[in-house]
């Protein structure tokens, strides 16, 4: 099993879960950026909202203040480019199926 196989973004997201992905996405730039920026913005929003699942998944701050973003205890500042395009490529689906209109 690789490190694909092994991310789960929870697949119950609600208004609760989005609207605080939504204010830290903006928070942090939004999607309007760079395909690597974007992709990590949306990463950090859905480790602040808590919609990942596996692996451990945590904001930390520091002494100044700043948030640090981790997966697997590794700051995701130190995951090659590629890598960060796929999970933001995996919480942009999470998003889009969270706001599907139900059925009548």
């Amino acid at each position: 099993m690789g490190w694909q196989d092994d991310f789960k973004l929870r697949g119950d997201l609600v208004q609760r879960d989005v609207y605080p992905f939504e204010i830290k996405l903006n928070e942090l730039g939004g999607r309007q950026t760079g395909p690597v920026s974007g992709a990590t913005h949306l990463l950090k929003a859905a480790i602040f909202a808590g919609w990942i699942e596996h692996p451990v998944a945590e904001v930390l701050t520091d002494a100044k203040g700043a948030e640090r973003y981790q997966l697997y205890g590794k700051d995701i500042s130190e995951y090659p480019g590629g890598v960060l395009l796929w999970y933001g490529g995996e919480v942009a689906k999470a998003y889009t199926r969270a706001l599907v209109m139900p059925p009548n």
